[in-house]
C-alpha cells in the first residue's frame, strides 16, 4: 500500500478525534485519564504524519504497520502529549480551558493537586522514555 493510501486510511481517525476533542471542550466534558489518553493518541496525528513522511518512499504495509514502528509512534505520541500538556496547563487553566489536559485528567482521576499531577506526569514521561 502506498503512503497516500496509508494517509487516507489513518486520517479519518485523526479527524474524528479532533472533532470529539472540540465537542468535549464545548461541553466542558472531562474524560477519565484512560479515555483522555486514548483520544489524545488519535488527535495528536502522529500516525497520519508517519504516512506523510513516507511519501516518496512508499513504505509497504509490513513496514508501516510493523509492531516496532507502531510502538515507537505510541511512545512519540505519549511524550508529545505529556510535554505539551505540562507546558500549556497554566495557560489553559488561566482561560478556563483546562478540562482537556492530561494534568487535569490526572487530578480528576487520581485525586491529586497540581503539583502531584505534574510529578505523576514527569514520572510517566520518564517511564515512556525507557
Amino acid at each position: 500500500m502506498s503512503s497516500q493510501c496509508h494517509f487516507l486510511e489513518t486520517f479519518p481517525g485523526y479527524l474524528y478525534a479532533v472533532v470529539a476533542e472540540a465537542f468535549d471542550r464545548r461541553q466542558e466534558h472531562r474524560r477519565s485519564l484512560d479515555d483522555y489518553l486514548k483520544l489524545w493518541c488519535k488527535s495528536a496525528g502522529v500516525i497520519p504524519c508517519i504516512s506523510i513522511w513516507g511519501i516518496g518512499i512508499d513504505l509497504p504495509d509490513e513496514v508501516f504497520y510493523h509492531p516496532f514502528i507502531m510502538d515507537l509512534a505510541g511512545c512519540i505520541t505519549d511524550l508529545v502529549l505529556i510535554d505539551n500538556d505540562m507546558i500549556s496547563y497554566n495557560k489553559e487553566q488561566a482561560v478556563g480551558e483546562e478540562a482537556h489536559n492530561i494534568i487535569s485528567a490526572i487530578m480528576f482521576d487520581l485525586g491529586l493537586d497540581v503539583g502531584g499531577a505534574m510529578a505523576w506526569a514527569v514520572h510517566y514521561h520518564t517511564e515512556v522514555q525507557k
